[in-house]
């Protein structure tokens, strides 16, 4: 039985959050995004969805980290970023493809995912 720290889970989740919030907020990328993609969802219900998200990849994380033995805050790093390259990036290239979204949106989004996977997986490991 794996241990998992969900104290850490929640606390990475919620600086993923934070980061998230941030990252998408007109002092970032927050402008250049809302010309492109509006969304009529009330903030609330985005904030706790994406919270509740975030506990699940970060969970996930936390147990593969575990499983493989990552030990470290940079091998977190380095697991984050293989995580980003084998699974997140190209399930964005398909989805920019098939959705024909703006390549602005693309870098915004795929730029966020690398450091939120990297963020994450640093200190689930650490």
């Amino acid at each position: 039985m794996l241990n998992i720290d969900l104290l850490t889970v929640v606390v990475a989740s919620i600086i993923g959050l934070i980061f998230g919030y941030l990252w998408y907020s007109p002092l970032f990328f927050g402008n250049v995004v809302k010309k492109i993609y509006f969304t009529s969802r009330k903030k609330s219900v985005v904030i706790l969805l994406s919270f509740l998200l975030l506990l699940v990849v970060s969970y996930f994380i936390a147990f593969l980290e575990i499983y493989l033995k990552v030990t470290s805050f940079w091998d977190g790093v380095v697991t984050g970023i293989l995580l980003w390259i084998g699974f997140i990036l190209p399930i964005q290239i398909i989805d920019f493809f098939l959705e024909k979204k703006k390549l602005v949106l693309f870098f915004v989004n795929i730029s966020f995912l690398l450091i939120l996977f990297i963020i994450l997986s640093g200190i689930l490991a650490g």
